[in-house]
């Protein structure tokens, strides 16, 4: 099933040569190799979408083959922009984001699988929402909300590249967010700090640094050193880009400047701006759904520190904790300012929001402060009244 070279054509037309090669991976077949015409090539490997157990497997993907192959010698001879496929872009994606978690890994698994050979700008709102209903029919929102925030991240990227001018508008479920629903995220004394404390000291300052200001990952990860005064007592970050397009300066609490400091003392004298790096020591790379970059971070720490609050015998504890995401974090902050006697404007200030119905719906729609003092005031648990004697003495 290898491509074959293809000799030169009559009338003095560019020189073509072909080294794709069709080949198994999985269940699919793929293609990958070298297309050259003159001096300029591109390297391909992607996804042919082709199930090589279905019938004439080998046939229709050579078809896909062929028609890459002639795609690509056409964008190489004449300059037109490339027909950038999903597979490619996610491939791309990949490596701008080292650190995604298993959850987006078997996600754009899937995604590749079926859309690997689909260019970007072939994928319609259509072929999207057939995907969505054939794969999650009866599936919860949120599940496919998180599925689709997946797809979202690498359309963020390939805009991001250039290679789309915007995103399909492929439908999106609707999830309606209950009253109170984040007023219980927040961590007991010693929680959050054992799981930034289970990262190595690169991990630990990006957690430290969410933990104690309750910015966004996609506020956070870019920052340079240039956004920071540590000293004691009186340090600061300022966030220069945030979701609303404001910039902020907000105070660093003390424990996070301790694990900022840590962090640059093991890095030394690199000369890099970024104050955070990848597991590669590069800086991130800018995508719109930063969130995954640092999801293997969080998550083996997570599991560490729910490892130890079992071993310290808080197995209910443990439970809660499993449940968390990096955007915990910032649940955690807004909390922790509201049960300090913080009011609506006091979170809103603190975590950089700008809709105080966001803040009101997420944080302050559950049980208040005054009903839940007049509900344990009552005098519930009472001895019940003992019967009357019918012959008193």
């Amino acid at each position: 099933m290898d491509g074959k070279p293809v000799p030169a054509t009559a009338g003095g037309d560019q020189e073509r040569v072909y080294e794709l090669k069709v080949y198994a991976r999985g269940n699919f077949l793929w293609i990958k190799g070298t297309v050259r015409a003159g001096s300029k090539s591109r390297y391909i490997r992607e996804s042919t979408g082709v199930d090589r157990r279905t019938e004439k497997a080998a046939q229709r993907a050579h078809q896909v083959r062929t028609r890459r192959e002639a795609e690509v010698f056409d964008e190489l001879v004449h300059g037109k922009l490339p027909r950038v496929t999903f597979s490619a872009a996610a491939d791309s994606y990949l490596k701008a984001t080292p650190d995604l978690g298993q959850t987006d890994l078997n996600n754009l698994q899937e995604l590749t699988l079926r859309f690997g050979a689909t260019a970007l700008s072939e994928m319609t709102a259509t072929v999207i929402d057939a995907f969505y209903e054939e794969r999650f029919a009866g599936a919860a929102p949120e599940t496919v909300l998180r599925h689709q925030n997946t797809l979202r991240a690498v359309f963020s990227h390939a805009e991001h590249k250039e290679w789309i001018t915007a995103h399909p508008t492929y439908s999106r479920p609707k999830v309606t967010l209950k009253k109170g629903k984040h007023a219980n995220k927040v961590f007991l004394p010693g929680e959050g700090e054992l799981i930034v404390e289970s990262a190595n000291a690169r991990g630990r300052a990006i957690l430290a640094t969410l933990f104690v200001t309750g910015a966004r990952v996609g506020q956070t990860l870019y920052l340079g050193k240039e956004d920071f005064i540590l000293a004691p007592g009186r340090s600061r970050v300022f966030f220069p880009t945030t979701k609303n397009d404001n910039a902020y300066d907000r105070a660093l609490h003390d424990y996070g400047r301790r694990m900022i400091e840590a962090w640059l003392k093991k890095r030394g004298d690199d000369n890099t701006a970024a104050m955070f790096l990848t597991d590669k020591h590069e800086p991130y790379a800018v995508v719109k759904a930063a969130g995954g970059q640092i999801r293997n971070i969080f998550n083996t720490a997570r599991d560490k520190a729910v490892a130890e609050l079992i071993r310290r015998g808080h197995p209910d504890r443990a439970r809660f904790i499993a449940q968390a995401t990096p955007h915990w974090f910032r649940h955690n902050f807004a909390n922790q300012i509201r049960l300090a006697g913080g009011d609506i404007k006091d979170v809103m200030d603190a975590g950089m929001w700008e809709d105080e119905r966001i803040v009101i719906r997420y944080y302050f729609g559950d049980e208040p402060k005054r009903v839940e003092q007049l509900t344990r005031s009552v005098g519930f648990g009472q001895t019940p009244v003992q019967s009357r004697s019918k012959n008193p003495k």
